[in-house]
């Protein structure tokens, strides 16, 4: 489910801005995925332009450059007014959710 991914994301940023991730091994067992997939999934963040480096004295991943990632989740009621205004929406092809060229400028 796509939820399940944005937590996991939210989950992998706030462990690397607190800078609690551990070696790799156990940054893998807290996002409860194999390491292959979480280095593919840094490595996808690299390709936004994030820079996430292994800091060996520190045990732990960090943010190297200057961007970072902030993720929110908000769910609310549309006011009356919102809903008048509200005629559809746009559904982004799941392929190109990590897709430098769509989220690049977001960063």
């Amino acid at each position: 489910m796509i939820l399940d991914k944005i937590l996991r994301l939210k989950l992998i940023n706030d462990l690397i801005n607190k800078q609690k991730t551990g070696r790799p091994s156990q940054f893998a067992n807290k996002l409860k995925i194999g390491e292959r997939q979480m280095y593919n999934i840094l490595d996808e963040l690299e390709l936004c332009g994030l820079e996430i480096a292994y800091d060996d004295k520190m045990k732990t991943y960090q943010y190297a450059g200057t961007k970072r990632l902030r993720i929110t989740i908000e769910f609310y009621d549309l006011s009356e007014e919102d809903m008048d205004k509200t005629n559809g929406g746009m559904l982004f092809p799941f392929s190109r959710v990590f897709d430098q060229t769509v989220y690049s400028n977001l960063l």
